[in-house]
């Protein structure tokens, strides 16, 4: 139970990350798209400029939500006898005396295991693309870079 409420830490230690860096990301395009009214004040802006605006320094922005909110859909444990009643199971129609026979018929052992294995794999899922949104910053921050240059 200790693995499972670590990995459950995990997943959300990388929720945190990605909304401090959006939040990071955005004040600081802010301050470079002031810099940049600065530098270049007779700027005209055309549609090439938007449509790489929007490829370029939203792309990290998207990528970060995919952090936040990624679909549990694609995750599974591989196991047929994991019913998924004590972690996965959401059904709202329900009624109490199905989820308690339910619960009476899992295997509680093989429940937590594969409850284990999915938060894992989601907790691999968020790191490598909260590693990829990084990188997609670093590369926007380039680009923003070269633009300044080119254009003072």
């Amino acid at each position: 139970m200790a693995a499972l409420g670590e990995a459950n830490t995990a997943v959300r230690a990388y929720d945190t990350k990605a909304q401090i860096a959006v939040v990071g990301y955005i004040f600081s395009l802010g301050i470079a798209g002031q810099l940049q009214t600065i530098l270049v004040p007779d700027a005209t802006l055309n549609t090439w400029k938007v449509v790489a605006f929007w490829l370029i320094f939203m792309i990290p922005i998207l990528q970060f939500g995919l952090v936040l909110y990624p679909s549990r859909a694609t995750l599974n444990s591989g196991h047929r006898d994991d019913s998924g009643i004590l972690y996965i199971e959401d059904n709202p129609e329900i009624s109490e005396a199905e989820f308690v026979d339910a619960v009476r018929q899992c295997d509680p052992f093989n429940e937590v295991c594969c409850e284990l294995l999915r938060v894992s794999q989601l907790r691999h899922k968020k790191r490598k693309r909260f590693v990829f949104g990084l990188g997609l910053t670093m590369v926007a921050y380039f680009a923003l870079f070269v633009v300044q240059i080119l254009v003072s």
